[in-house]
């Protein structure tokens, strides 16, 4: 018996086109981050400053996660829990 081709539902197609043109925003914005981070660089090199700060970084990555990034980790987590349920129900 020959494969059928899969019809992907267009309900399906305008969800996947959203998370692709999402994720080029985000690689443009990571790429606009970068440049600001080596123009940073190159500022410390002139003056001679220290070009890392542990301290710093710590600010960055706290404020990376913030409440939104904690919301998404308690959805991620309530998801597993969820999917756990699933399982044990069907065993």
């Amino acid at each position: 018996m020959a494969d059928m081709p899969f019809a992907i539902p267009p309900e399906l197609l305008a969800l996947r086109e959203k998370i692709d043109a999402l994720d080029r925003d985000l690689l443009d914005l990571l790429n606009q981050r970068a440049s600001l981070a080596l123009e940073v660089g190159e500022v410390k090199k002139n003056e001679g400053s220290v070009t890392f700060r542990p301290e710093r970084e710590a600010q960055v990555i706290e404020g990376a996660q913030g409440p939104q990034s904690r919301a998404l980790a308690l959805r991620k987590r309530g998801a597993h829990l969820a999917r756990d349920h699933v399982g044990v129900s069907f065993a």
